[in-house]
């Protein structure tokens, strides 16, 4: 099987083309110089460039695509245009040559961020999809670009994740809690550390990217979401991860705004039951980043 992993260079990515390598020839694609390396080859492509995208595909014809590739976004204030090239046009090309290819199958990499502010909990792949940010618009664009091929007869599974922790992730409350909490420093908590959320662990997420290679799909386009399962309000995020580190950081409750002041919590049934998808407790997943020394002390 050939599998071609997008955004290899990336967070999600290099774990993606790692775990892959055992389920047949990898190929690894970044956009341009990386210091990745494992058992893929690795080819150097921008995604937005259609040319060379179908010369990506001409040489390889991928049966599988694991498509990571995505810009993230950073701050609040980026604009819609900030997104659209590498979240769309590149989906685009990514879907239109994979079609002409012959490939199988695109499983596409979404987020929880397509719901917005959730009008029922837990939010199951029936939930209206409301993105209320310009990065959430271009992933259920990208959702609708595999709506589309599908209905040509391109299989698309989207995982939609949420919350990924992991080696490897510089940014987010887990590493940014365990940093502090390994230094013995105070965690401050906006909005009295009520907001809440689903963590998953990277790991879970590579394993449910690979249940799909298997996966006997009831339908061309598929929607499945991926996560713990498990709903954590930052202060209890925080004390976990302060518990198992043995740390004696003080945690200081503030009432300063958060950008995301409410509830969220997952419904992962479907991937269980279509998928045979089974994540790792959280608290297990954080024991493991902890010993390994995942996020460093300094």
């Amino acid at each position: 099987m050939k599998i071609l992993v997008t955004g290899a260079a990336g967070f999600l990515g290099r774990h993606l083309a790692a775990g892959a390598a055992s389920y047949g020839q990898v190929i690894a694609v970044v956009r341009g110089s990386s210091d990745i390396s494992g058992a893929f080859v690795i080819e150097r492509v921008d995604l937005c460039d259609r040319g060379a995208v179908r010369l990506l595909f001409e040489r390889w014809r991928p049966d599988v695509v694991l498509h990571a590739a995505a810009r993230v976004a950073q701050s609040t204030k980026e604009d819609i245009y900030t997104f659209f090239d590498d979240n769309v046009r590149a989906t685009i090309n990514i879907y239109h040559y994979a079609q002409v290819a012959g490939t199988r199958r695109v499983v596409f990499s979404s987020s929880m961020s397509v719901y917005g502010r959730p009008k029922a909990l837990p939010v199951n792949e029936d939930h209206l999809v409301d993105p209320s940010t310009p990065y959430a618009l271009s992933k259920i664009q990208g959702e609708h670009v595999g709506r589309f091929y599908a209905a040509g007869g391109l299989q698309t599974t989207v995982l939609r994740y949420s919350g990924i922790f992991g080696t490897g992730q510089h940014f987010g409350a887990v590493p940014t809690f365990i940093t502090r909490c390994l230094r013995n420093d105070h965690l401050v908590l906006t909005a009295g550390g009520r907001p809440s959320s689903d963590f998953v662990w990277v790991q879970d997420v590579v394993r449910a990217n690979l249940l799909t290679l298997q996966y006997d799909q009831p339908r061309s386009f598929e929607v499945l979401n991926i996560g713990s399962g498990t709903e954590l309000t930052v202060a209890q995020l925080a004390s976990m991860i302060r518990d198992l580190c043995g740390s004696r950081s003080a945690i200081q409750l503030s009432d300063d705004d958060s950008p995301r002041d409410f509830r969220f919590s997952y419904d992962i049934s479907k991937a269980r039951e279509q998928l045979g998808y089974a994540p790792t407790s959280v608290r297990t997943a954080l024991e493991t980043c902890i010993s390994q020394k995942v996020y460093a002390q300094s």
